[in-house]
């Protein structure tokens, strides 16, 4: 029986609950150097707005990613995990 999207939205939380992450700590870094130091722990780290330009992005969600603004390659702000 496949999960129903209540079922999903809940699993989505209770994983992001239980991953314990500073995310604000990214603030200032370098887009790479962010996507290559998540990327050692199974995490991603997408663009998803460079230098104030929306990104087309899937509206999949994944509980390991991070979603992240650019300005000129730097982490500005991360918007959202998943």
């Amino acid at each position: 029986m496949k999960p129903d999207a209540n079922q999903l939205r809940q699993g989505l939380e209770d994983a992001q609950s239980a991953i314990e992450i500073d995310t604000a700590a990214i603030v200032g870094w370098e887009l790479q150097k962010a996507k290559d130091l998540f990327g050692l722990s199974g995490w991603l780290v997408r663009c998803v707005s460079a230098d104030g330009k929306e990104r087309f992005v899937t509206q999949d969600v994944m509980p390991t990613r991070i979603n992240v603004e650019t300005v000129g390659g730097v982490i500005t702000k991360v918007r959202s995990i998943g």
